[in-house]
């Protein structure tokens, strides 16, 4: 059986901001508010699905400005949680957000420099090595040496690889 609302029970304050802009996705004392009802029906889906047969699921959540949608990654919440035995995650990724990177995490974690943790978030940002030598005020074959002991200290080899590692461990939650 679906439920016609999800009470909130955690609202991190990055999402605040993402709320309200009511662009598609909004936020009021009932609960989360999304525009679309075919979205709204895919969250309510993906919601119940987690909480009765344990199951991930994403919604891609349109918005109104014509910017790319939202994506609504649900996961099911362990049954001993203090949270309750019927909750589910829902975590709100905006596709054109900077990746805010967490750079002391960085440099403890692999032992990185901090130029070589500034350029890791210069990459992470989307930049190229040229675009990245500019910020930094280096020439390119000193950030060509710096990403050469980025790989060696992370365990990769390219640049995709890195960065796809890095998105997964060390974003900055607030």
């Amino acid at each position: 059986m679906i439920q016609k609302s999800f009470a909130v029970l955690l609202l991190l304050s990055s999402a605040v901001p993402v709320l309200a802009q009511g662009d598609g996705l909004g936020f009021s004392p009932s609960g989360l508010v999304i525009g679309a009802a075919v979205a709204r029906e895919a969250v309510r889906r993906g919601i119940a699905d987690a909480i009765e047969r344990r199951q991930r699921t994403s919604v891609l959540v349109p918005r109104e400005s014509g910017r790319p949608g939202y994506i609504l990654a649900i996961a099911p919440i362990a049954r001993h949680s203090h949270m309750g035995p019927r909750a589910a995650a829902v975590i709100i990724s905006e596709p054109d957000a900077n990746p805010n990177l967490d750079q002391a995490a960085l440099r403890s974690t692999y032992g990185l420099t901090r130029a070589e943790a500034a350029l890791v978030s210069i990459l992470v940002h989307g930049r190229t090595l040229e675009e990245a030598a500019d910020v930094l005020c280096v020439s390119l074959s000193t950030v060509k040496t710096h990403l050469q002991r980025v790989f060696l200290k992370t365990d990769t080899d390219r640049q995709a690889e890195l960065v796809r590692r890095l998105l997964l461990g060390h974003l900055r939650i607030d």
